[in-house]
């Protein structure tokens, strides 16, 4: 993992990567990929929304991390990190704690 090889981007700022992104959820947690999209479509810049992790390699983007924050109704200042899937092929090398940490950060 190397730095500025990956950044993370608000879901609702980037819908090109919309569906990339729901083949990626869809990897680890089956559902149709038309209801997955719905799902996603969901995403604003208040909560709910979907943060991605996108790996640039010479000008290609992939979308390799997701995680999912949402309001918790019984507090109005608590936030639910869920959805978090990072890439097959790119887990246990970092990328699923830095999603978390910016995740983390973008809730406060």
């Amino acid at each position: 993992m190397k730095s500025g090889d990956y950044y993370v981007v608000l879901l609702h700022d980037h819908s090109e990567f919309l569906e990339e992104c729901a083949c990626l959820i869809n990897k680890q947690w089956k559902r149709s990929l038309s209801a997955r999209i719905q799902s996603l479509e969901k995403s604003y810049k208040d909560l709910p929304n979907s943060l991605l992790l996108i790996e640039n390699i010479n000008g290609t983007k992939k979308v390799i991390g997701h995680s999912r924050l949402s309001r918790v109704l019984e507090d109005p200042s608590g936030c639910w990190i869920g959805s978090v899937v990072i890439d097959v092929e790119k887990r246990n090398k970092g990328y699923g704690k830095y999603l978390m940490q910016k995740s983390e950060e973008y809730a406060k």
